[in-house]
C-alpha cells in the first residue's frame, strides 16, 4: 500500500499487480482507501480495484455517479469496462451527461464495450 500511495506514478503503477496478486486479502484495504478525502488515493484505489479479477460493478458505480473529482469519475467509467457487466448500463447512461466531458466519453466507450 505504501508504494501505491507513494506519490510516484511509476512506483504506484508497479504496486498495482502486486496488490491484485494478493487477491481478496487486498480488497478491504483498497475499499478503505476509496473513502479517503484525498483524490489521488481514491483514484489509485479504484484503479487497482478495476484491474482486479474480483472487481464488482457496485464498487465503482458510486464513484462514477457521485465523486466530486472528475478524474475519479473517469477512472470509474474506464474501470467499469474491464468487466463489461450489463448492470453498469444505466449508471453509464446517466454518466453520459456528466459535467466533465471525458467522463461522458469514457462512458460511451464502456457502453460500446458492453454491447
Amino acid at each position: 500500500m505504501d508504494e501505491l500511495l507513494s506519490g510516484d506514478e511509476t512506483r504506484a503503477e508497479n504496486a498495482v499487480p502486486a496488490l491484485i496478486e494478493l487477491g481478496e486479502d487486498a480488497i478491504p484495504a483498497l475499499m478503505d482507501l476509496t473513502r479517503s478525502p484525498d483524490v489521488d488515493t481514491r483514484w489509485w484505489a479504484l484503479r487497482t480495484l478495476a484491474q482486479s479479477p474480483l472487481m464488482r460493478t457496485e464498487w465503482l458505480v458510486p464513484f462514477l455517479l457521485n465523486d466530486s473529482a472528475p478524474e475519479v469519475r473517469q477512472c470509474a467509467a474506464l474501470g467499469l469496462g474491464t468487466k463489461a457487466d450489463e448492470s453498469a448500463i444505466q449508471p453509464l447512461v446517466t454518466a453520459l451527461s456528466d459535467a466533465d466531458s471525458m467522463v461522458g466519453n469514457l462512458a460511451v466507450h464502456t457502453l460500446v464495450k458492453i454491447g
